[in-house]
Protein backbone atom coordinates (compact mmCIF):
# COMPACT_ATOMS: atom_id res chain seq x y z
CA UNK A 1 0.00 0.00 0.00
CA UNK A 2 3.21 2.21 0.42
CA UNK A 3 3.90 2.00 -3.02
CA UNK A 4 0.17 3.34 -4.42
CA UNK A 5 0.21 6.48 -1.81
CA UNK A 6 4.41 6.95 -3.50
CA UNK A 7 3.18 6.54 -7.03
CA UNK A 8 -0.25 8.83 -5.88
CA UNK A 9 1.92 11.63 -4.40
CA UNK A 10 4.51 11.62 -7.44
CA UNK A 11 1.97 11.78 -9.90
CA UNK A 12 0.16 14.43 -8.30
CA UNK A 13 3.53 16.92 -8.14
CA UNK A 14 4.07 16.23 -11.68
CA UNK A 15 0.82 17.44 -12.83
CA UNK A 16 0.72 20.12 -10.47
CA UNK A 17 4.52 21.37 -12.05
CA UNK A 18 2.71 20.64 -15.64
CA UNK A 19 -0.36 22.64 -14.84
CA UNK A 20 1.75 25.54 -13.24
CA UNK A 21 3.84 25.89 -16.59
CA UNK A 22 0.80 25.92 -18.91
CA UNK A 23 -0.73 29.44 -17.88
CA UNK A 24 2.64 31.07 -19.08
CA UNK A 25 2.24 33.63 -21.56
CA UNK A 26 4.10 33.51 -25.16
CA UNK A 27 6.78 36.08 -25.74
CA UNK A 28 8.44 34.25 -28.68
CA UNK A 29 6.94 35.84 -31.60
CA UNK A 30 3.60 33.67 -31.70
CA UNK A 31 0.29 34.77 -32.17
CA UNK A 32 -0.05 34.48 -28.24
CA UNK A 33 2.94 36.62 -27.95
CA UNK A 34 2.23 39.33 -30.98
CA UNK A 35 -1.38 39.61 -28.86
CA UNK A 36 0.44 41.78 -25.97
CA UNK A 37 2.52 43.83 -28.47
CA UNK A 38 1.04 47.98 -28.07
CA UNK A 39 -0.17 49.88 -31.30
CA UNK A 40 0.76 52.47 -32.45
CA UNK A 41 -1.14 55.84 -31.39
CA UNK A 42 -1.53 58.43 -33.84
CA UNK A 43 -1.61 62.58 -33.54
CA UNK A 44 -2.12 64.98 -36.17
CA UNK A 45 0.20 68.11 -35.29
CA UNK A 46 1.45 71.65 -36.54
CA UNK A 47 4.89 71.77 -37.93
CA UNK A 48 6.50 74.66 -39.29
CA UNK A 49 9.09 75.46 -42.10
CA UNK A 50 10.61 78.51 -43.62
CA UNK A 51 8.94 79.78 -46.86
CA UNK A 52 11.13 79.54 -50.60
CA UNK A 53 13.02 82.61 -49.69
CA UNK A 54 13.56 81.98 -45.61
CA UNK A 55 11.75 84.99 -44.38
CA UNK A 56 9.12 83.55 -42.59
CA UNK A 57 6.93 80.46 -41.13
CA UNK A 58 4.47 78.10 -42.31
CA UNK A 59 2.34 76.20 -40.52
CA UNK A 60 1.16 72.93 -41.75
CA UNK A 61 -0.18 69.87 -40.44
CA UNK A 62 1.16 66.61 -40.18
CA UNK A 63 0.37 63.20 -38.91
CA UNK A 64 2.35 60.70 -36.74
CA UNK A 65 3.00 58.04 -35.24
CA UNK A 66 4.75 56.93 -31.31
CA UNK A 67 4.54 54.13 -29.17
CA UNK A 68 3.92 55.39 -25.75
CA UNK A 69 3.66 58.75 -24.23
CA UNK A 70 7.34 59.89 -24.42
CA UNK A 71 8.32 59.11 -28.11
CA UNK A 72 5.05 61.65 -29.25
CA UNK A 73 7.61 64.63 -28.96
CA UNK A 74 10.53 62.73 -30.61
CA UNK A 75 8.15 62.01 -33.43
CA UNK A 76 7.02 65.55 -33.25
CA UNK A 77 10.96 66.94 -33.77
CA UNK A 78 11.49 64.63 -36.44
CA UNK A 79 8.25 65.37 -38.48
CA UNK A 80 10.07 69.19 -38.81
CA UNK A 81 13.16 67.24 -41.00
CA UNK A 82 11.34 66.97 -44.26
CA UNK A 83 9.16 68.49 -46.63
CA UNK A 84 7.01 66.70 -49.35
CA UNK A 85 6.52 70.34 -50.60
CA UNK A 86 9.25 71.82 -51.80
CA UNK A 87 8.10 74.89 -51.36
CA UNK A 88 8.77 74.72 -48.02
CA UNK A 89 12.33 74.54 -46.44
CA UNK A 90 12.84 72.27 -43.87
CA UNK A 91 14.57 74.18 -41.25
CA UNK A 92 15.61 71.20 -39.28
CA UNK A 93 16.72 69.01 -42.05
CA UNK A 94 20.51 69.21 -40.59
CA UNK A 95 19.96 68.90 -37.39
CA UNK A 96 19.51 65.28 -35.87
CA UNK A 97 17.35 64.75 -32.48
CA UNK A 98 18.85 62.45 -29.98
CA UNK A 99 15.88 62.80 -27.47
CA UNK A 100 13.49 64.66 -26.41
CA UNK A 101 12.11 64.18 -22.24
CA UNK A 102 9.14 66.02 -20.36
CA UNK A 103 9.48 66.15 -16.67
CA UNK A 104 7.52 68.32 -14.43
CA UNK A 105 6.34 70.40 -17.52
CA UNK A 106 9.89 71.03 -18.79
CA UNK A 107 10.53 69.25 -22.33
CA UNK A 108 14.96 68.57 -22.70
CA UNK A 109 15.60 68.28 -26.36
CA UNK A 110 18.75 66.83 -26.98
CA UNK A 111 20.45 67.55 -30.48
CA UNK A 112 23.03 67.40 -33.15
CA UNK A 113 23.68 69.91 -35.69
CA UNK A 114 25.67 69.08 -39.00
CA UNK A 115 27.21 71.27 -41.18
CA UNK A 116 24.39 71.28 -43.07
CA UNK A 117 22.02 72.10 -40.70
CA UNK A 118 23.58 75.56 -40.26
CA UNK A 119 21.96 78.92 -41.01
CA UNK A 120 22.66 82.77 -40.49
CA UNK A 121 21.33 84.42 -37.94
CA UNK A 122 17.72 84.95 -39.71
CA UNK A 123 17.86 81.43 -40.38
CA UNK A 124 18.88 80.89 -36.94
CA UNK A 125 15.85 82.73 -35.73
CA UNK A 126 13.35 81.03 -37.97
CA UNK A 127 14.41 77.58 -36.96
CA UNK A 128 14.39 78.80 -33.07
CA UNK A 129 10.87 80.25 -33.21
CA UNK A 130 9.85 77.09 -35.43
CA UNK A 131 10.88 75.25 -32.47
CA UNK A 132 8.97 76.81 -30.17
CA UNK A 133 5.86 76.72 -31.67
CA UNK A 134 6.26 72.77 -32.48
CA UNK A 135 6.94 72.12 -29.20
CA UNK A 136 4.43 74.69 -26.92
CA UNK A 137 1.23 73.21 -29.00
CA UNK A 138 0.97 70.51 -26.44
CA UNK A 139 -0.36 72.08 -23.37
CA UNK A 140 2.03 69.67 -21.19
CA UNK A 141 4.88 71.92 -21.52
CA UNK A 142 5.74 75.10 -20.02
CA UNK A 143 9.62 75.31 -21.04
CA UNK A 144 11.85 74.52 -23.09
CA UNK A 145 15.47 73.25 -22.48
CA UNK A 146 17.85 73.22 -26.01
CA UNK A 147 21.01 70.85 -25.52
CA UNK A 148 23.42 70.21 -28.37
CA UNK A 149 25.34 67.13 -27.88
CA UNK A 150 24.18 67.03 -24.19
CA UNK A 151 25.96 70.09 -23.53
CA UNK A 152 23.96 73.71 -22.44
CA UNK A 153 25.53 76.24 -25.70
CA UNK A 154 24.98 79.84 -25.85
CA UNK A 155 23.84 79.46 -29.27
CA UNK A 156 22.21 76.61 -31.18
CA UNK A 157 24.17 78.02 -34.59
CA UNK A 158 26.03 80.85 -33.23
CA UNK A 159 24.05 83.96 -34.25
CA UNK A 160 20.94 84.16 -31.51
CA UNK A 161 21.22 83.41 -28.08
CA UNK A 162 19.82 80.03 -26.65
CA UNK A 163 18.30 81.06 -22.98
CA UNK A 164 18.10 78.58 -20.17
CA UNK A 165 14.76 77.37 -19.92
CA UNK A 166 12.86 78.53 -23.27
CA UNK A 167 9.33 79.66 -21.56
CA UNK A 168 6.23 79.21 -23.15
CA UNK A 169 4.88 83.04 -22.45
CA UNK A 170 8.80 84.21 -22.78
Amino acid sequence: MPKLWTKLAVFLLVASVAAAGCGKPQTDGTAAGSALQERPMEATIKIYYGNEQGQQLVERTARISYNNAGDKYLATLNALRTSSDPKLVPLFSGITFRSAELKERQLTVDLSVSKEGQWGAPGEELTLQALKRTVFQFPEIDRLVVLVDGRKVESLMGHVDLPYPIYRNG
